[in-house]
């Protein structure tokens, strides 16, 4: 079995905390996302997201150039 086909029929297992940063206008929520890998390592990041209601947005960020990736969308 290829590496990709191995990656896409692996059980995702994904372990998440919530608490609120900030609960003003617009409540801010912290997650710590914990991801397991297929070697059995798992690796923990963070995550902080407007709870707005039926609306996404991302914000990419560079923890190694300690920036915030824009990009521009063009929409008709």
């Amino acid at each position: 079995m290829s590496r990709r086909n191995q990656i896409a029929d692996a059980d995702l297992d994904v372990t998440t905390q919530r608490t609120v940063a900030f609960d003003g206008f617009r409540p801010l929520a912290r997650h710590m996302v914990r991801l397991h890998r297929l070697d059995g390592s798992a690796v923990e990041q963070e995550r902080y997201l407007f709870e707005i209601g039926h609306v996404v947005a991302i914000i990419p960020y560079d923890p190694v150039r300690n920036k915030l990736v824009l990009l521009r969308q063009f929409r008709l």
